[in-house]
């Protein structure tokens, strides 16, 4: 079901399951400060935040059924001057998929239609449950009508066709659904979502079903801040050329630079000061390092800006903090160790270790702001 009406602006939303967002905060705030404003997200689909999730900048939103604010499955972020909706679906059937739906409102001279962003929870395979995909997808499409759809969270249903190893009762349910409804899958099948714990292999329940044939791209940014899950990215009305992948951050090792200047301390007067400049540099360099980081791509100069691609009232983003570089860089070069030893349980006890101490230091630096 293609939708007809037009879309010129831009709208970015991020999926994560973070496994309990009030300990992993302070984590995604850091990250989104390494991020240009064009970067950051319009919609935040969080799954498993288990508590009302509240990130500055946005609003939170969810499902009526979390008044007691404890084991909330689904929680959806919106950035705030953006216009939206919270609606709920009027299902007869009876469900066991908890889910949120918002409608973000168009802009004038943006956008001709909405988007309607409904965030979903599929618990894992148990006795008992009836993963009633078509109930809650053909209502979702009906409510959007011509508006563009985007259903995305954690479905929990295995498929070869995304990158499982076998097919699941609810993974072949899910794709004849989709192939009814004319439902678009743009995740990468080789891009998993899921890190794999111990010896069981990465995988993908973390899906975003589109219901237009064309204007989004999806990325993994291969970010899971203190997760088992990654954070995934949607642009609907860009197209892909004008993606930009990892820049290269330059990251000071002080500890080594003392190191070395002490190897060379001299005694007595600085005799050349040009021939010191030139040595002083040259033991910069060697203690310092490039590593990958998120693109800090700029504005465009000139011409008016797209919707929902600038807040104003978001600061612009700050250098990379030198000992959360180190730590991050630090776990990636753990995780592609993890990644080649399975059974490894020191690597993945490592991990976890520097999981923490990055939260600590996302801490400190949220209390010096």
């Amino acid at each position: 079901m293609a939708a007809s009406g037009k879309f010129v602006g831009r709208r970015t939303v991020w999926q994560w399951n973070c496994r309990g967002f009030k300990n992993k905060k302070v984590t995604m705030v850091q990250y989104m400060k390494t991020l240009s404003k064009s970067k950051l997200p319009d919609v935040i689909a969080l799954q498993e935040p288990f508590d009302r999730a509240q990130l500055p900048g946005y609003v939170a939103c969810g499902s009526p059924c979390e008044c007691t604010r404890k084991d909330i499955k689904v929680c959806t972020l919106v950035k705030r001057k953006t216009a939206f909706l919270d609606h709920s679906l009027d299902i007869s059937e009876e469900l066991d998929i908890d889910h949120n739906r918002i409608e973000v409102v168009p802009c004038i001279g943006n956008w001709k239609t909405g988007l309607f962003v409904l965030n979903v929870y599929n618990p894992t395979s148990k006795r008992g449950l009836t993963h009633n995909f078509g109930a809650l997808c053909r209502e979702a499409m009906a409510n959007a009508a011509s508006s563009r759809l985007l259903i995305c969270g954690d479905f929990n249903a295995p498929r070869t066709q995304w990158g499982y190893g076998a097919d699941s009762p609810e993974g072949k349910k899910l794709a004849e659904l989709m192939d009814e409804l004319g439902l678009v899958l743009p995740n990468e099948p080789a891009s998993h979502t899921q890190i794999g714990q111990g010896a069981c292999r990465d995988t993908s329940p973390d899906l975003s079903v589109w219901s237009d044939a064309g204007a989004i791209t999806w990325s993994n940014t291969f970010e899971d801040l203190g997760s088992n899950h990654r954070v995934l990215c949607m642009t609907m009305g860009e197209d892909r050329g004008k993606m930009h992948g990892c820049q290269k951050a330059r990251v000071m090792y002080w500890d080594k630079f003392r190191e070395q200047r002490e190897r060379e301390k001299q005694e007595g007067p600085i005799e050349d000061i040009g021939e010191w400049c030139r040595e002083l540099l040259a033991d910069v360099e060697k203690a310092t390092k490039e590593i990958e980081w998120p693109d800090r791509r700029k504005e465009p100069k000139g011409g008016d800006r797209p919707c929902g691609s600038v807040d104003d009232s978001v600061p612009e983003p700050s250098m990379v903090d030198s000992r959360l570089a180190h730590f991050v860089e630090a776990k990636k070069s753990m995780q592609r160790r993890a990644s080649q030893q399975k059974l490894n349980r020191k690597i993945r006890k490592k991990i976890a270790e520097i999981n923490r101490e990055i939260e600590a230091h996302c801490v400190r630096l949220c209390e010096q702001e």
